[in-house]
C-alpha cells in the first residue's frame, strides 16, 4: 500500500498519529473501540492518562512501547483499551502508528501469554497453557481479505529467536535472510507461503537477526490450517540450529583437519581393520597415508580393502602379534623392525572395536648416527682414560667454585672417588682442599680462563697438589658459566719446585757468607751482589748496586789507560780493576772470569771479586820492611 495510508475498510483498528500527537488516520474498528475520529486536530494526549502521554512520547521518539490499559481510557468509560505503537515514516513526516484491541475493563490486567502483532479471531487462550512454553518457536498465521497484511501471534521462544518483543509490541515485521544475504519478503515468509498456497514447507534454513545484531541459523517449516471463512491459516515452526550447525562445521573441520595431519605425517601411517577369515582374525587396510603409499610404491586402490597377508606375507607375520595384542587389550605396542636396508620404529595404537592404527618411523639414519655417535665417544673415553690428568666439564651457578657435569675416568684414581659421585657431589672434591685454596677456586673461576694449584687431602691421607686448568665456553642464551679444563697431579714437580727453592735459598745464604764478592748480571746490568762485594765497593747494602751497569763499577783500569772496554765481555777472563768509593778513596779489584748461570729461566753471568786493596797494601808494607832488614844487615 502507499506509505501512511490506513485504509478504514480494515477489520484491525488502528490509528495513525503525527509528530504533534494528533490523530491523522483512524480505521472504523479504532473509532468504535476509542470513540475518536480523525482530522479536526483530535488530540490523543487528551484521552490518555499520564502514563499513556509519556509512552506516546516514547513512540514518538523512536521506541516501540506497549500503551497498556491502566494509560488509556475512552469516552464510553465502561471500557478501555489497550494498543501496541509502531514508530513509521509517511508523507506527513515521522508518525507513530497504534495497533489497538478493546478490553472489557478498564481495570483488567489480562495477560496474553501469546503476542499479538495485529487483531486476531484464532482463540488465544486455547493455545496458552500448551504451546506459550514450547522450546521450539511456534507462530500462528492468518491471511483474511487477499490484501490485508498476515496477521501473527506467536509464542516466548518464537520472540527469543526472532528478537520480537516479549512484552507484546511489535515494530516490523519478522527479519529474515537467505542464505546469499537477501532478505526474506513479507509474502514469501513460509508461514505466509503456506497459509496463501496451501503448500507444505519444509526445513527451509534461513537467517535470522538477533538482538546483537549477529545472525542465528532457523529452520523453518509450515503448513496450511484449516480455513475459517474467508480467512487462511497455517502454523510455522522455527527452530535455532546454529549450535547444531556450528557443530557439525566443527566436526567437519575436525575432520578435515585430522586428514591433513594424516596426510602430512612424515611417518607412514595406515589404519588396518581385523575381518573374519578362513583362518581366523584377518587384518586388511582401511587407510593408508601418502608417506606409506610412497614407501610401498602404490596407489590407495592398490591396497585399501586388501588383505596384508596377501600383499605383503613377511610383514602381515611380523605383525600379527602385536595387532592381535592391542585389539585385545588396548596398550600401546612399540617395536623396531627392519624390512630391506632400513630400520623402522613401529608403534600400534587400537583406533576402535575392530581398527588398529600402525605408524611407522624410518630410523634408519638416526640409528646410524646413534652408532657413529657411540663410537665417537668411545674413543673420546679412550683418550681421556689415556692423557695424563683428567678431563672435566664444569658449571658455576652459585656462589661456590662450582660442580662438574662430566668427568674422565681418570678422576676416580686422582680422587679415589667413584666418578658418579664425585658428579653428584662435587663439594667430596672440595672438601679434600685447603679452604684458602677452594677461595682461591672460587675467585678464579670466574674468569674466562686460568690456572691455579691447589694441595688436596685424599681420603687415604695422601697430599696432591692439583692444578686446575680451565676455559670459559660462552653461551649468549644462557647467563650460567659454563666451562672445560684438565686436572693434572703437579706433587712431584711442585716438591721439586720447592726443594729447589729451598736448594736457591741455602745456596744465595751460602753466597752471602762468603768472604769474596759474588754479583750476577745480563746483559751489562747487575742483578744481584752479596754483602763482601757492596762492602767493597763502599755500599751500606747489596741492593744500591742491583741495577747498575757493570761500567759504572768497573770504570778504571789497572793501569788507568782507558775507561771499560765497550765491547767484547771484560769478564771474559781475570783482570783487575781500579773502582773509586763515593768517600774518594780508590780499592782495587780483581774479578774472575764470568760462568753462565740460569736466573729465573733466562741466562746470567756469574762472577767473583776479590778486594786487593789490603793484601797490596801488606805486600808493600812486606817489601818495605824486607828492604829495610835487608839495609839494616
Amino acid at each position: 500500500r502507499p506509505r501512511g495510508t490506513v485504509h478504514r475498510w480494515t477489520t484491525d483498528a488502528l490509528c495513525l498519529v503525527d509528530e504533534n500527537g494528533v490523530v491523522v488516520r483512524t480505521t472504523e474498528a479504532f473509532v468504535g473501540i476509542s470513540g475518536l475520529g480523525e482530522g479536526s486536530q483530535t488530540s490523543l494526549f487528551r484521552h490518555l492518562t499520564k502514563a499513556g502521554r509519556a509512552a506516546l512520547l516514547d513512540a514518538l521518539g523512536g521506541a516501540s512501547p506497549r500503551l497498556g490499559p491502566q494509560a488509556t481510557h475512552a469516552f464510553d468509560t465502561t471500557k478501555s483499551w489497550d494498543a501496541r505503537t509502531m514508530p513509521i515514516a509517511t508523507e506527513l513526516g515521522h508518525c507513530v502508528l497504534l495497533v489497538a484491541e478493546a478490553l472489557e475493563s478498564r481495570d483488567s490486567e489480562t495477560d496474553l501469554s501469546w503476542r499479538r502483532v495485529s487483531q486476531s479471531s484464532i482463540d488465544i487462550e486455547a493455545l496458552t497453557t500448551t504451546m506459550d512454553y514450547l522450546p521450539i518457536g511456534v507462530v500462528l498465521v492468518e491471511l483474511r481479505d487477499g490484501e490485508a497484511p498476515a496477521s501473527l501471534t506467536y509464542n516466548r521462544a518464537y520472540a527469543n529467536i526472532l528478537d520480537f518483543p516479549d512484552d507484546g509490541t511489535v515494530s516490523g515485521s519478522p527479519t529474515l535472510y537467505r542464505p546469499d544475504g537477501s532478505r526474506v519478503a513479507i509474502d514469501d515468509l513460509p508461514g505466509a507461503y503456506a497459509a496463501r498456497t496451501g503448500e507444505c514447507v519444509r526445513d527451509v534454513l534461513l537467517h535470522a537477526k538477533a538482538a546483537d545484531g549477529s545472525l542465528r541459523l532457523v529452520s523453518v517449516s509450515a503448513s496450511p490450517v484449516a480455513k475459517s471463512g474467508t480467512a487462511r491459516r497455517s502454523v510455522a515452526v522455527l527452530v535455532d540450529v546454529t549450535a547444531r550447525v556450528q557443530a557439525e562445521e566443527a566436526r567437519r573441520t575436525s575432520e578435515l583437519r585430522c586428514t591433513g595431519v594424516f596426510e602430512s605425517f612424515r611417518d607412514a601411517l595406515a589404519v588396518f581393520e581385523a575381518v573374519p577369515g578362513e583362518n581366523g582374525i584377518e587384518w586388511v587396510y582401511r587407510e593408508a597415508n601418502t608417506a606409506l603409499l610412497s614407501a610401498l610404491g602404490k596407489g590407495k586402490d592398490e591396497i585399501l580393502g586388501k588383505s596384508v597377508a596377501a600383499l605383503y606375507p613377511d610383514i602381515a607375520e611380523r605383525c600379527r602379534p602385536r595387532l592381535n595384542a592391542v585389539l585385545a587389550s588396548g596398550e600401546v605396542q612399540e617395536c623396531e623392525t627392519v624390512y630391506g636396508d632400513k630400520t623402522f620404529f613401529v608403534r600400534f595404537f587400537r583406533l576402535g572395536a575392530n581398527e588398529v592404527v600402525v605408524t611407522s618411523l624410518d630410523i634408519t639414519k638416526t640409528k646410524r648416527d646413534a652408532e657413529a655417535l657411540r663410537k665417537s665417544t668411545d674413543r673420546f673415553e679412550t683418550t681421556a682414560s689415556t692423557v695424563p690428568g683428567v678431563l672435566y666439564d664444569y658449571v658455576v651457578d652459585g656462589e661456590g667454585p662450582g660442580k662438574f657435569v662430566y668427568l674422565s675416568p681418570g678422576a676416580s684414581s686422582l680422587f679415589e672417588l667413584p666418578v658418579d659421585e664425585i658428579v653428584s657431589n662435587a663439594n667430596r672434591v672440595w672438601s679434600m682442599l685447603l679452604p684458602h685454596d677452594v677461595q682461591l677456586l672460587h675467585q678464579a673461576t670466574r674468569s674466562v680462563g686460568g690456572s691455579v694449584d691447589a694441595w688436596a687431602v685424599t681420603p687415604s691421607g695422601a697430599q696432591k697438589c692439583l692444578r686446575f686448568t680451565w676455559r670459559e665456553n660462552p653461551d649468549p642464551s644462557d647467563e650460567t658459566v659454563r666451562g672445560s679444563g684438565f686436572i693434572l697431579d703437579v706433587t712431584e714437580a711442585s716438591r721439586a719446585r720447592l726443594e729447589l727453592a729451598r736448594s736457591q735459598k741455602e745456596l744465595f745464604a751460602l753466597i752471602e757468607t762468603l768472604p769474596i764478592g759474588v754479583f750476577v748480571a745480563r746483559d751489562d746490568t747487575i742483578l744481584y751482589s752479596n754483602q763482601e762485594l757492596a762492602r767493597s765497593c763502599g755500599c751500606a747494602s747489596p741492593f744500591e748496586l742491583a741495577g747498575k751497569n757493570t761500567s759504572e763499577v768497573f770504570a778504571i783500569d789497572p793501569d788507568g789507560t782507558g775507561p771499560f772496554p765497550s765491547t767484547g765481555n771484560a769478564f771474559a777472563e781475570r783482570r783487575e780493576w781500579k773502582y773509586r768509593r763515593a768517600d774518594g778513596s780508590q780499592v782495587l779489584l780483581e774479578t774472575s772470569s764470568s760462568r753462565e748461570v740460569e736466573v729465573e729461566g733466562q741466562s746470567a753471568s756469574l762472577v767473583t771479586v776479590r778486594d786487593l786493596t789490603e793484601l797490596r797494601a801488606m805486600r808493600t808494607q812486606l817489601m818495605q820492611s824486607d828492604r829495610l832488614a835487608s839495609v839494616g844487615m
